[in-house]
C-alpha cells in the first residue's frame, strides 16, 4: 500500500478508536442532581500528561495529532463531541480533519459511561470536580490516558 494511503488508513482507524472511546450507555442510576453538576462543555487539555497538540501515530510516511477536542454533556442525559486532527506527511500538504459524535450517559457516583448512538461503542471516565479522566481504547494494547475540564 503506498504510504499515503497507510496513513489515511491509520487515520481512519484512530479516528475511529478515539471517538469510540469518548461514548457508553444510559441506564437510570443518573439523577437530576449528577446531571445538572455535569452539565457543559468540557475541553480536551491533556493526552497522557501533555498539552495538545498530541501525536497519536507517527512513522516515515506521515503523523497524526490530536489538535483539540470537546465534550458538551446536556440535562437530557445527551453528549455531542468533537475532535480536530490534524494529518501531515513529507511531500504531503497537511490536512486537518473534524470528527463528531453523539450520545447518552449515566453518571454513578464519579464514574460516567458514554455510549455513542451511532456506533454502541461505550465507555467509562471518572468525574473528578471540574474534570473527567478517561482512557482511549486504540486497540492492540495501545492506550491513551486524557483529561478534559469545565
Amino acid at each position: 500500500m503506498p504510504p499515503k494511503y497507510m496513513l489515511r488508513a491509520a487515520l481512519a482507524m484512530t479516528v475511529a478508536a478515539v471517538l469510540a472511546a469518548c461514548s457508553s450507555g444510559r441506564d437510570s442510576g443518573t439523577g437530576p442532581k449528577e446531571v445538572k453538576a455535569i452539565s457543559g462543555e468540557y475541553v480536551l487539555e491533556t493526552v497522557h500528561g501533555d498539552d495538545l497538540p498530541f501525536t497519536l501515530f507517527q512513522d516515515p510516511t506521515g503523523k497524526i495529532e490530536i489538535v483539540s477536542g470537546r465534550t458538551t454533556f446536556h440535562m437530557d442525559n445527551s453528549y455531542t463531541a468533537s475532535f480536530t486532527f490534524r494529518l501531515s506527511g513529507p511531500g504531503q500538504p497537511t490536512q486537518t480533519l473534524e470528527e463528531t459524535e453523539a450520545g447518552t450517559y449515566t453518571i454513578n457516583g464519579s464514574a460516567i459511561k458514554l455510549r455513542d448512538n451511532a456506533t454502541g461503542n461505550e465507555s467509562t471516565g471518572t468525574l473528578n470536580g471540574n474534570s473527567i479522566s478517561t482512557v482511549f481504547d486504540m486497540g492492540g494494547g495501545i492506550t491513551y490516558a486524557a483529561v478534559f475540564r469545565k
